[in-house]
């Protein structure tokens, strides 16, 4: 170990590679108290040329304080990697770190791991028959064992630095959210591949075409609905947004639904349990109610009301004269898909709802289509379909997801 030596806060600079989670706000203060009393305690690790390598807080704490020197030991490596390594490996020893800053540091090791095997390449030559003249040039073409090499070296499992590399890579503005702990792995990880899954989705929609039998509009129902003939329609199956603010929308449904469904044609309406009162007494004048379908799964929790969500209503209306193709369940269990749109619901209680309901050549409407969930169940069962939303972006989701349904049908 070097000696100790004494150098002036402004002589010091700090690394330009850096990848140092920040403290919380409360160690930083309490550090800030102990160098206050005490003087810094631990010296700064630096190179000759008085880079920091090691200590960046205590050195900003001691230019605030205006300490006139401060301690440090000189690291020399024979490579830039080497003293990254070094900066990386000092952190995961002293600090309590989140798997997501661990995450981050371990993709920073995956890199100079990369520049190692470059360099190497680049000294001895990749010439063996078979083998590749290039090596990846991004987080997401890194396989093999080097990720759960980086992995298990910062105390987190391979699959879990694969899912960090994929956010970094899809979002490079996500690493200072892992790295300031305010996002986990797997929440950031979820969000970016929705946002991938839709943006592919949209672009695959801009260049596909739909059948005859499909109608997709962008726009207000309320306005677009004018060009759906009276009594042409079988169903509707729809799932509007929960928020009070759109409790209107419910009456404006119910108003469509009246002129559009065929005599004995269904109206179904996911729905918020907190809003059904209101909910009734806005479409109940333009419809008769039937039932409520309960749709069995995980939603958010009503915390203000001391109640854990375990289903979600769909109200059934009908208009007269009615008579059920056949009696149905009413508790459906489905599972929860929300890649594709913020308010999808599940395929299964569309696919479901449809098969019970109509029958094949029918028309299923749905005036708030969002991603296209009604859309798909339809064509996969031999219906026509109908939707509106005022949401380009998830009308070319809709096209593009209603488009392969075709397809495979």
């Amino acid at each position: 170990m070097s000696e100790v030596l004494f150098h002036p806060p402004g002589d010091l600079k700090p690394h330009e590679r850096t990848v140092v989670p920040p403290l919380e706000k409360e160690d930083l203060e309490l550090l800030e108290k102990d160098v206050a009393q005490h003087g810094i305690r631990i010296p700064l690790a630096i190179t000759p040329e008085r880079v920091i390598l090691d200590g960046h807080h205590r050195w900003q704490i001691a230019q605030k304080l205006k300490l006139a020197t401060v301690p440090c030991q000189v690291f020399k490596f024979k490579s830039k990697e080497e003293e990254e390594e070094f900066i990386i490996t000092v952190n995961l020893a002293r600090r309590h770190l989140t798997t997501a800053q661990k995450a981050v540091l371990g993709l920073a090791l995956l890199e100079i791991e990369r520049k190692k095997a470059k360099e190497r390449q680049r000294q001895h030559g990749f010439t063996a028959p078979g083998r590749p003249k290039t090596l990846p040039q991004n987080f997401g073409e890194v396989s093999g064992e080097a990720p759960d090499l980086a992995a298990s070296k910062v105390g987190i499992s391979g699959e879990t630095l694969r899912k960090a590399a994929f956010v970094v890579e899809k979002k490079p503005e996500y690493k200072e959210k892992l790295l300031e702990g305010k996002v986990s792995v797997d929440r950031a990880y979820r969000e970016v591949r929705k946002e991938v899954i839709r943006k592919e989705a949209q672009e695959k929609g801009k260049r596909v075409s739909l059948p005859e039998d499909v109608l997709l509009l962008p726009g207000d129902f309320r306005v677009l609905s004018s060009r759906i003939p009276d009594e042409s329609v079988n169903l509707i199956f729809t799932d509007p947004p929960y928020a009070r603010e759109y409790i209107p929308l419910y009456e404006d449904i119910a108003k469509v639904a009246s002129r559009v469904l065929v005599p004995g044609g269904s109206l179904l309406v996911y729905a918020g349990h907190y809003a059904l009162p209101e909910i009734f007494k806005l479409m109940c004048p333009h419809l008769t109610y039937w039932w409520i379908i309960c749709s069995y799964q995980q939603g958010p929790n009503a915390f203000n009301r001391g109640i854990y969500i375990k289903w979600k209503p769909i109200l059934w209306f009908v208009k007269q004269p009615f008579q059920a193709l056949s009696a149905i369940p009413d508790v459906l269990k489905p599972s929860l898909e929300k890649e594709h749109h913020d308010w999808q619901q599940s395929l299964k209680d569309a696919e479901f709802i449809i098969e019970k309901l109509t029958l094949p050549g029918d028309t299923i409407f749905d005036p708030l289509c969002g991603s296209g969930t009604t859309g798909v169940a339809a064509v996969k069962l031999g219906r026509r379909f109908i939707g509106f939303d005022s949401d380009e972006s998830a009308l070319l989701t809709a096209k593009q997801r209603i488009s392969e349904a075709c397809e495979r049908t």
